[in-house]
């Protein structure tokens, strides 16, 4: 297969911005992204602001990494200007409200106006009511969210939240949901044996330990389940 440079094809310079490759559910969506989308058409770059770096075996060889090594996102501010200005991407795609509010609040000062995307991944009125400082986190979306070229939510029901928690009906809006390489995932779970020591149905709920996350829910409709399925586990 004949390489980008070698074809002549112009390619779209997408950088991912996440805080880093910490085991994660958001730093799964960009390694499964960066994994699946066509290097002769985009031209990759990852940058992460924390050392944390438990995915970074599973990156493909031709994305260009831009560790910041900054423990806080506050130290790696200017680290960050500078990359994106040495950069000059076409499209930024932020996966996490920090990175997100931190890109929104930066592009007066980008070069080439490049586009703005940014993934939420939970419901925006519960993960800001959440924050350190819940009422300055809240302005600060009110008023920069609203300049993102894009607004991604993995649902509808998300999406809807992040519109009345905004009070905004724009176009920018989407859902999609969760990429998952589901090959892959069938490939790994095929090399051990089943963890499961009954016939099932069985119902893995993953994520942290937070409302925000619903696990309160599946457990409330396990228990409604679990009368008409006896070998239900959860």
């Amino acid at each position: 297969m004949s390489s980008p440079e070698s074809t002549g094809k112009r390619r779209c310079r997408l950088a991912v911005v996440i805080p880093s490759l910490a085991i994660g559910g958001a730093e799964r969506i960009a390694i499964t992204l960066l994994r699946h989308l066509d290097p002769g058409t985009f031209e990759l770059h990852l940058i992460t602001f924390h050392r944390a770096d438990d995915f970074s075996r599973d990156l493909p060889s031709h994305v260009i990494r831009h560790p910041l090594h900054a423990e806080k996102l506050r130290a790696g501010v200017l680290r960050y200007i500078s990359t994106l200005r040495s950069l000059r991407p076409e499209v930024i795609f932020s996966l996490m409200a920090h990175t997100n509010v931190l890109t929104l609040s930066l592009r007066p000062f980008l070069k080439g106006h490049p586009r703005i995307v940014c993934f939420e991944s939970s419901a925006m009125s519960s993960n800001t009511s959440m924050e350190r400082y819940p009422a300055l986190m809240r302005r600060l979306c009110h008023w920069l969210y609203p300049k993102a070229h894009r607004i991604i939510c993995q649902t509808q029901a998300n999406l809807d939240d992040a519109r009345q928690f905004l009070g905004v009906a724009g176009d920018n809006f989407s859902f999609i949901y969760n990429p998952v390489d589901s090959r892959r995932v069938l490939k790994l779970a095929s090399r051990d044996g089943s963890p499961f020591t009954s016939e099932g149905p069985n119902v893995v709920c993953v994520g942290r330990f937070d409302r925000v996350k619903g696990h309160d829910r599946a457990i409330e409709s396990f228990c409604r389940w679990k009368a008409d399925e006896p070998g239900l586990q959860l």
